[in-house]
Order: C-alpha cells, then structure tokens, then sequence
C-alpha cells in the first residue's frame, strides 16, 4: 500500500511528546519544536528533500531514548548517567528503517563546539545532523523565555555551545515574525506537517510491524513492572490470531495493534506506573486515560483505522463500564485484545503482587465472564490455547 510516512513518524512524535507529561506535567510539543527549528536551518542550507526528511526523522526521534534512560536510573544504582539517553536515542535510530545511515547523529546531539558536550567531542569533529539537532535541542529549551533572551543566549554562546556558522544561519531565520508564530503551541501541529517533504512508500503490514516494534520497546522501557508487556501481548496476540485463521494481513494488523495499544501509557508518571500500593481514586482516573492518548496518538495514521480502533479499546467492557468511551458494542478484536491484554498483565510481576499462574489467571477471567464484562467464548479459547502451549 501507499503509506505515508509523514503521517507515522509525526504520530509517533506526539506520543514521545506524551513523556513531557510525566517530566514536565504538560505536554511542551519539544520534539515537533525541534525538528521545525531543524527544517528550517535545512531548508537555509540548501538541504535536499531527502536530507530535510532525514534531518527532521532524526530531530523527531531525538528524545526516543529519554524512556529507557528513564527505566535505567531507576532501577541500576550505577546509572550510565546524561550519556545514557543519547546511547538509546541512537539505539532506536539504528533500527529505524526508513532512513539513510545516520550512524552517530543522536549519539552526539549534546555535543557543544568548545568540546564541554558528554563525548568532548569539539566543532570541527561535531556530526552535521548532530550540531544541528543539538543547537535546535538547546534553543527549544529557552522557549519560555522572551525574544530577546533567547537571541541573546545564542550570540553570547557563539563558539562555546553553538558553532558560529549556525548562529549566523538563525539569526536572519529568528528575525522574522512567523518563525516565533510556527512555533506557538496553537500552531506547530499544524505548521510541521504542512513543511516537511512528503514522503510515500509501498509497504506491506509486514514492513510496518518492523517499526511499530521499535515503538513497542520503547513503551515497554518506561517502567520496570511493563518491561515485556507489549512484546507479551504481541505474542499472545499473534498465536491467537493464527488460532481464529486470520489472514495474513488481518493477523498482522492485530499483532501491530499489540504492539501499540499502550503508547499513551508514554503519558502517565511513573510514581502511578511503579507505584507498590494500591492506586487512589485520583491516580486511577490519570491511569484511565492512557487509552484516549493512545486513539489520539494514532488516530490521524492513513490505513489505521482498524488498528487504532483494536488498540485504544482494550479496556472497554461488554457491559459499557470500561473505559475511556464507555463502549459496548465491540468487535472480535476488541474484545479478544481486552482478553489478551488482562491475560498479559495478571501473569506479569508488578509492584504490588507476584506474576499470576495461568490457573489463577483464568479463575479471575472467567469471575468476569460470569459479570458479563468480557467474552465467555475468547476466554475459553485463551484457557485452552495458551494453557496447551504454556505461552505465558
């Protein structure tokens, strides 16, 4: 099929933007801020389409790895320190396929022309892509500040953090009025998409899981207690789908939704994900809206909506009580993913409890059968496949 990659990648930035809800507690839309800021300086230096398309991937991706540092920190004493999230970013990179090789870029985006960056690395050994990532990076971190600050922040750091040659290609672009305008919260969704080079390949489902797998990791990293829960239902749900006959690309697009399904979960702090005791009435309801960021992360994807819809549903019940649409009306999918998805986490260690048997699993899916909450049939088929082959 025709797919647009515009329309993944710049998906996929918002759900990366969700992880400045647990930093920041809003989201700051960084990551389209920096790769604008990147597109433009691009575009001042003659780039090709196909190097504007690459600069901006890589701009997009840059915080990719901040989840993962994240879930290191947290659990190793001895943390890689500020590198570490430089080391995932270009990690994630690496297995993304869709671009020409950009073997250190993000590797060295925090590298400052006077060498004071995390690798020492000074100007003149400084990656393009890389100098230009990092000043970008640099600058959106002053984005609260006035005009002025900022400009002002950028010529006194000529030749220390910043390369003159890019001070000297932002400051005409930072002279004009709708720089600052593309760039306001009411604006950057929609000026980004409109600039960036379109791009279109022929991929088959096949070559789209290759990448929603990344995303998956990625999701799994942000916390200890979630460090197998999408690669777990992937592969439940794939065994599942062969047992129904699904065809190849239904089977696919299931295993994709999988992949997915917990992308707004990129949203929610971690004090609630890790949290060791029971959650409060409050922290629940922050909880209860992973699935709406995982519908809007994925909603504006071309072919997705079979996906979305699989994905951002597997915590409605039959009942209408699930959450966050109050849904009763579900489709096999629907419904075999809540199946799936609770089968999955009840057999994980959390903070709380120990990882359930399947034994103790099923007698707490079949309690909610007998509520009429989820499918009777789908939970017999779950005891009886996933029991035979102990896939756990």
């Amino acid at each position: 099929m025709k797919f647009s990659i515009n329309d993944f990648l710049l998906s996929l930035s918002t759900a990366l933007d969700f992880l400045e809800m647990d930093l920041f507690r809003h989201v700051t839309y960084h990551n389209k801020r920096v790769a604008y800021i990147c597109d433009r300086i691009g575009e001042a230096l003659d780039f090709s389409d196909d190097d504007r398309f690459d600069l901006t991937t890589c701009a997009l991706l840059h915080d990719s790895g901040v989840a993962a540092y994240q879930f290191d920190v947290k659990t190793r004493a001895s943390a890689e320190g500020p590198k570490g999230h430089c080391r995932h970013s270009q990690d994630i990179l690496d297995q993304f396929p869709l671009l020409s090789s950009r073997e250190t870029v993000l590797l060295y985006h925090h590298e400052y022309a006077d060498g004071s960056g995390y690798f020492g690395l000074t100007e003149q050994h400084i990656p393009l892509f890389s100098a230009i990532i990092g000043f970008a990076d640099q600058l959106d971190l002053m984005y609260t500040k006035s005009k002025e600050e900022i400009k002002q922040y950028v010529i006194s750091n000529r030749g220390l953090k910043f390369p003159g040659w890019i001070v000297d290609i932002w400051l005409p672009i930072a002279a004009t009025a709708s720089y600052w305008l593309d760039m306001d919260h009411n604006f950057i969704s929609i000026v980004l998409p409109q600039r960036l080079p379109k791009r279109y390949l022929e991929l088959s489902w096949e070559d789209i899981h290759s990448i929603s797998q990344i995303f998956s990791s990625i999701i799994d990293k942000k916390s200890t207690f979630t460090a197998r829960h999408s690669r777990g239902l992937s592969e439940k749900a794939e065994h599942m789908a062969s047992f129904y006959g699904f065809d190849a690309d239904r089977k696919t697009k299931f295993v994709i939704a999988a992949d997915l399904h917990d992308l707004g979960k990129l949203a929610i702090p971690n004090a609630i994900l890790d949290k060791p005791d029971k959650l409060t009435p409050e922290e629940f309801e922050i909880i209860k809206t992973h699935t709406y960021y995982t519908r809007f992360a994925l909603d504006s994807i071309n072919y997705f909506e079979d996906i979305t819809r699989w994905a951002s549903h597997h915590h409605e019940k039959l009942t209408g009580s699930g959450y966050p649409f109050g849904i009763k009306t579900l489709g096999l999918e629907e419904r075999l993913m809540t199946v799936l998805d609770i089968y999955q986490a009840l057999t994980e260690e959390r903070p709380y409890r120990s990882g359930l048997t399947h034994s103790q699993t099923m007698d707490i899916l079949y309690k909610m059968t007998a509520q009429n909450e989820i499918d009777l049939k789908l939970v017999q088929d779950v005891d009886a496949t996933l029991g035979a082959v102990g896939l756990q």
